[in-house]
């Protein structure tokens, strides 16, 4: 009796001030951009004051005794031994991108996850059916992982290896961060915490799975992020649209079963089920932004927070600095960012980017990871890691060759560069398309990369004011706000803290299935 008591008043202590929280934050994705975005937060909370766990696949970055970083162990090695050779082709369909081979990871060890060749992982040669799942058994494969780690068992041990001599039987968080991209099968964790407030985050934009978690309705002119779509869509383009949200739904509710027997094993078998758990998420901070996105009716408690991770330059190292204020021509900053290696692209490939810079008269910084390119012009500047937001915040950057991340794509917004984006998988394709068909930039597809079409994009964006004056808009659009992105998700963190249940801001369809919320019983009836 007294040790709940005292726990309790410990817990009010904390609570009773905002200033000094203790938050759990739960980021089960692998991706390295992901963790950046994130620890984007991390920092602007413990700004603030609170004290923060995360549990993650990344090293911290931020050196705070209020900030302990919980390891999961292994994953990133499996990045570091991808082979993109096939993945950078894109020879897929806008379908073939949301799925992938979920029978080849339902027995995976870390051992086994390490050996796989992305070709196998991205783009087999399955019908398009098969290979709607990419992201859906991406998160299956490292379920097990995730539950049999290291990190989980420190986490859930916590108080015994680090409070021996206080008498709490737990951890006491007063909120839980939970990054809901991937990692599903660590809900339990919100229980077992004690249910305290749950903020969702979603640096992966909106998906169709998301936004079912928070009740938004599905909207016929809004593209899947998976496809090349704008929100102009024929009626075919629609019916594909169509199609492929009710799919993704469809996995959702399959997988999520999956994830579900295995938390089991290591959480126990009466945990709560998880569609209930995802009813009870406060609200979502979603990396979306109509300055560059789509524009969706959104419900309130989904907050825009796109560009979150987005700041004005800092200064470049002296050489870098030097290197840029030289250059009269202009520089062009090429990047695949963090997850894709170009050391992998083919040697056909290779030798293209090579002789097209080569005609080009501006330098061009080439973010690199391997040493083995041979015959580099001498305008080209090969580095393993550029300050890539320091760099676009230079007035002699002109040109953004990108992979189209949602982060990348964001930082060339921020600075006003425009891009030449060739996409490569998953959101990638519809972050591209959001600025060519804006006129922000170009698209080109990695199956359509020659010398000729890629000078051709080059030469375009480079010499048609359009584009640069279209960023710089957007870019005037987008800082033009009452406050920064990342103090809006602060903000409202801090409000779901103070008034724990936000539930007024959840609409009703958080509380219908699909058939309800989409009115598909009510057209068919009217039908019959």
């Amino acid at each position: 009796m007294c040790q709940h008591l005292i726990r309790d008043l410990i817990h009010f202590i904390f609570a009773a001030s905002v200033k000094c929280a203790n938050i759990l934050f739960v980021t089960p994705v692998a991706s390295p951009s992901h963790h950046i975005w994130n620890e984007v937060l991390v920092s602007g909370l413990l700004e603030n004051g609170h004290n923060i766990t995360l549990i993650g696949h990344a090293d911290a970055k931020i050196t705070s005794k209020n900030y302990t970083v919980l390891k999961i162990a292994g994953i990133d090695q499996v990045y570091q031994s991808l082979n993109i050779n096939e993945l950078l082709y894109n020879k897929n369909t806008p379908i073939e991108d949301l799925q992938g081979i979920d029978q080849v990871y339902q027995s995976l060890n870390i051992n086994e996850l390490q050996s796989l060749n992305i070709n196998e992982l991205l783009y087999n040669k399955n019908t398009p059916i098969e290979d709607l799942q990419l992201l859906w058994d991406y998160i299956l494969a490292f379920a097990k992982v995730d539950l049999n780690s290291d990190a989980l068992t420190t986490l859930l041990n916590y108080p015994k290896s680090t409070f021996d001599l206080i008498i709490f039987d737990i951890v006491t968080f007063d909120l839980i961060i939970f990054d809901i991209v991937c990692g599903q099968y660590l809900y339990p964790l919100i229980e077992y915490f004690g249910n305290p407030p749950v903020v969702a985050l979603s640096p992966f934009a909106l998906p169709p799975y998301i936004l079912d978690a928070m009740g938004s309705q599905f909207y016929s002119f809004f593209p899947i992020i998976y496809v090349t779509y704008t929100d102009r869509m024929t009626f075919w383009q629609r019916l594909e649209n169509t199609f492929m949200n009710l799919y993704d739904y469809y996995l959702k509710w399959r997988n999520m079963e999956v994830m579900y027997k295995l938390a089991q094993e290591r959480f126990g078998a009466d945990i709560e089920e998880f569609d209930k758990i995802e009813r009870k998420f406060q609200i979502l901070l979603a990396n979306y932004d109509a300055t560059v996105d789509f524009a969706v009716p959104l419900p309130p408690n989904i907050i825009p927070v796109g560009g979150l991770h987005t700041k004005r330059s800092s200064k470049l190292p002296n050489d870098l600095l030097k290197l840029l204020n030289n250059s009269d021509q202009g520089v062009v900053l090429f990047s695949f960012g963090t997850n894709v290696h170009p050391s992998g692209l083919t040697a056909e490939k290779k030798t293209i980017f090579l002789n097209t810079f080569r005609k080009l008269k501006e330098i061009v910084l080439w973010k690199y990871d391997g040493e083995d390119l041979e015959n580099v012009p001498a305008n080209v500047i090969i580095r393993k890691w550029y300050q890539q937001n320091d760099i676009l915040g230079h007035k002699n950057v002109k040109l953004f060759i990108t992979h189209s991340g949602g982060l990348s794509t964001r930082e060339a917004m921020f600075h006003g560069v425009p891009v030449l984006g060739i996409p490569l998988f998953m959101d990638q394709l519809n972050n591209a398309e959001k600025m060519q068909v804006r006129q922000l930039g170009r698209r080109l597809f990695m199956r359509d990369l020659s010398e000729e079409t890629l000078y051709e994009c080059i030469q375009d964006v480079l010499g048609n004011p359009i584009y640069k004056d279209n960023m710089k808009k957007v870019s005037e659009l987008f800082r033009d706000q009452k406050e920064t992105a990342l103090e809006r998700a602060v903000y409202w963190i801090e409000y779901t803290l103070r008034h724990k249940n936000l539930s007024h801001l959840s609409v009703r369809t958080r509380d219908m299935n699909i058939y309800q919320r989409e009115n598909l019983l009510c057209i068919g009836l009217s039908i019959l």
